[in-house]
């Protein structure tokens, strides 16, 4: 008798220690929306190396916006971005997981972000914890582009975690404090590396110039600043400018001409590049915008 009633003592345990971790799991979900990019910022880490600037995210708790028929009792994930010193825009962020759920479906391998759809990529063997239920949790890791990611910044960025050949999946949500909290570590980056001073400076190169503050076109069409002072809007224009039809080119440098001392009016919605193009523009400085302007009249297609 003594026997049973400790074997159903344990059972009980077990299950009360599943369903609070959950509960305690899914109650950490909701801070990442309360949390300021400020606080992200500090909580993120950076590395500087020749040719990159590496930006890791803080783990942040996730709760699914939709579940798809799977229950998630767990979810965690972390960002991570290299951005390359000559062509930040081109560079890509990956996007680090760690998924707990009860098998009530196939493993999960897709992934889907702003229309494209991929697949994850394992960082584990998916491990399998059985009592009444069984659980799985996966460990895995997809990109983004850097430049869907930064356009992000104010609206938060959907992504999908899908099962092969499956329309619907788990929907998340990167916050938009959390990116933005990425591009101002990334930011300060750059200032501390260029004016020569703290930690960062330090292990720069040690015939690197101190920067100027003028944007440059290069023989090779590429925006930037001297002294290897790259801005991150400059770079993002660049990127997005090529993109976009001749007729779409010829209408950005028409718009930017009426607004390059100060934004008078929104641009007319246009395709996805066209919109990334005008809105790179208001993130420039009036300093950068004239400069931007003359790089664009002369790489015109």
């Amino acid at each position: 008798m003594l026997r049973w009633l400790k074997k159903i003592g344990s059972y009980m345990l077990k299950k009360i220690l599943i369903v609070s971790l959950s509960a305690s799991l899914m109650a950490c979900a909701a801070n990442p929306n309360s949390t300021s990019s400020e606080e992200f910022a500090k909580e993120t880490q950076i590395d500087i190396g020749y040719n990159a600037v590496r930006v890791q995210g803080t783990k942040v708790q996730a709760k699914p916006t939709s579940e798809a028929g799977a229950k998630v009792t767990a979810a965690q994930y972390y960002i991570t971005t290299s951005f390359s010193k000559t062509s930040p825009a081109e560079s890509d962020a990956i996007v680090h997981m760690e998924l707990s759920y009860f098998q009530t479906t196939s493993e999960f391998e897709d992934y889907r972000v702003d229309g494209i759809r991929g697949k994850v990529t394992a960082q584990k063997v998916t491990s399998q914890m059985c009592n009444d239920n069984c659980m799985n949790n996966q460990w895995f890791e997809f990109p983004i582009p850097t430049a869907t990611l930064v356009a992000a910044k104010d609206t938060g960025l959907p992504f999908e975690i899908l099962v092969s050949g499956a329309e619907k999946g788990l929907e998340f949500e990167v916050p938009a404090a959390y990116i933005q909290g990425l591009v101002k570590r990334y930011q300060k980056a750059q200032q501390d590396y260029n004016v020569g001073g703290g930690e960062i400076a330090s292990s720069a190169p040690a015939a690197a110039p101190v920067a100027t503050t003028a944007v440059a076109a290069t023989s090779a069409g590429a925006i930037t600043r001297a002294n290897s002072d790259f801005s991150t809007e400059a770079q993002m224009l660049q990127h997005w400018f090529n993109k976009v039809t001749p007729a779409e080119q010829e209408a950005f440098i028409d718009w930017a001409l009426k607004n390059r001392k100060a934004i008078k009016g929104q641009a007319k919605p246009g395709s996805k590049g066209y919109d990334m193009l005008t809105y790179w523009f208001t993130e420039a400085n009036v300093s950068e915008r004239s400069e931007i302007i003359s790089w664009a009249v002369e790489n015109m297609k």
